[in-house]
């Protein structure tokens, strides 16, 4: 089993573990952008170091997303909580900003 397989083709995981699993991975769709306009981080750094680290957390956003979803898939034979918490967690961690703002 592959991550293709284990993401978007699990045949033993519930259809509302998938829905939550890909509503985890929607906020992917704008990173190119966002990723696009980290460019824009090295006009005036007033911190070079502070900087690159801004704009490598800002590349590497897709990575921890994915592999938590991941993590979601292979808990669910064994934590069904913990599975269904993960997607939750991201999808939270993805809209509180807007909310609280």
């Amino acid at each position: 089993m592959d991550l293709s397989d284990s993401l978007f083709r699990n045949k033993t995981a519930p259809k509302y573990l998938k829905c939550l699993n890909y509503v985890a991975l929607s906020p992917i769709i704008s990173w190119p952008l966002v990723a696009l306009a980290s460019v824009m981080l090295f006009d005036h750094p007033d911190n070079i170091l502070v900087t690159f680290v801004i704009a490598g957390l800002i590349i590497s956003y897709p990575i921890p997303i994915i592999l938590l979803s991941l993590l979601s898939y292979k808990l669910y034979p064994r934590y069904k909580v913990a599975a269904v918490a993960i997607p939750c967690a991201i999808i939270l961690g993805c809209v509180s900003p807007f909310v609280l703002w």
